[in-house]
């Protein structure tokens, strides 16, 4: 999952930039000690999904709830998934929209 939001930053952030209007800038900030570039967006999330979630495959599993991301010009819905626990990870820490002076920025969500 962390992977996947911080590579959606890096390779389409530029691209995504330039396509909506909504986007206002992207900048690099440091997260575990490696560069990183955020969007921020001037628009305000959309109010989260009510989910259903499937049966839990196991009891390792976690449901990592779905969030809403800036896709071209829209805000498009990424549903949440059942994550395997990492060994040694106590707790998930949800993704969030978090309010700047600068607009709005996605926090990745993360084991901890």
């Amino acid at each position: 999952m962390k992977n996947k939001i911080i590579n959606y930053g890096i390779v389409t952030g530029t691209a995504l930039a330039l396509m909506t209007g909504c986007v206002t800038r992207t900048r690099t900030v440091y997260v575990h000690d490696k560069p990183v570039r955020e969007i921020v967006v001037t628009e305000a999330p959309p109010a989260a999904t009510v989910e259903i979630r499937p049966a839990i495959p196991s009891p390792n599993h976690y449901w990592v709830p779905g969030y809403w991301i800036r896709g071209g010009n829209q805000w498009v819905w990424t549903p949440g998934h059942y994550e395997v626990k990492p060994r040694g990870y106590s707790r998930y820490v949800e993704g969030s929209w978090v309010r700047t002076r600068g607009g709005w920025v996605w926090r990745e969500g993360h084991w901890k």
